[in-house]
């Protein structure tokens, strides 16, 4: 009888185990949004940079994903070929849990790849009675500030995650494109995969697992690519002739700059 009693015993401890290892296992697996990201601001004769962003969401956390060394035709191009990679080349992206504006993020600078913190402060998004149709979702219009900027985005009520690409967040329903007012800076939604199959790039996990508890604040790391921006700003004036820069007046410091704008200097 005590065999047995112990027999169930182990039994059910190995059931857990199990079952445990299989959320485990489940809860690692992402949807997958493809957007396709346009920056009007610095390309020339009119042509734009084009590049492919990816969001990865499950039920607890998101990644953004965005590479800037080529294009890929989808996330598994992506993971392909930084799975092959013998070491991780960091990919500027950014974390957070699921409902939180809270994020991590691997940002880029000159000689550097700053591991930072961000407090989003929450977009107050003003809903709109503009409906259209984007890839089968019934889509609707919402507007609100981010950082400096007038943004326009459709969302889809159909898929409930309050997220999107980049740091907009927040909307009942995922965002599937977004333009700010200026028409400097654009994202359109190429494919969507609700499968919650998609593996995130185990590299990326371990990067963030093993940099959370160094992660500079925000404000340090805009600090440091404001002073890159003066020195590119300073070399740029030294470059005209010495007989003057033909009334040549530079722009405010971020004003071609997706977030132009922060929270903390009207504290």
């Amino acid at each position: 009888m005590n065999k047995g009693l112990k027999m169930n015993k182990g039994l059910k401890r190995i059931a857990i185990i199990v079952l445990f290892s299989l959320f485990s296992t489940l809860s690692a697996q992402y949807n997958a949004v493809h957007y396709v990201f346009m920056d009007y601001t610095v390309g020339v004769s009119g042509q734009e940079i084009v590049r492919d962003q990816f969001l990865l969401f499950n039920s607890d956390e998101s990644y953004y994903l965005q590479p800037v060394s080529k294009r890929f035709n989808s996330y598994n191009d992506l993971f392909t070929a930084y799975s092959r990679l013998e070491s991780f080349l960091p990919i500027e992206s950014i974390y957070s849990r699921i409902d939180n504006f809270k994020v991590f993020g691997i940002g880029r600078l000159q000689n550097e790849v700053p591991f930072y913190v961000d407090d989003l402060p929450k977009i107050e998004w003003e809903i709109q009675d503009s409906y259209k149709e984007i890839l089968g979702y019934k889509a609707r219009l919402a507007t609100g500030f981010f950082r400096g900027r007038i943004y326009k985005v459709w969302f889809a009520a159909e898929i409930p995650y309050s997220l999107g690409p980049w740091k907009l967040r927040g909307l009942p329903g995922l965002i599937l494109e977004a333009e700010d007012e200026d028409g400097f800076f654009k994202y359109i939604v190429k494919t969507i995969l609700l499968n919650n199959k998609e593996e995130l790039i185990p590299k990326i996990v371990q990067y963030y697992n093993t940099h959370k508890n160094v992660a500079i604040p925000y404000s340090e790391f805009v600090q440091k690519q404001n002073q890159e921006f003066k020195i590119a700003m300073s070399q740029l004036l030294a470059s005209f002739p010495q007989s003057g820069n033909g009334g040549y007046k530079p722009a405010p410091l971020r004003e071609f700059i997706q977030e132009k704008t922060f929270e903390w200097e009207k504290e």
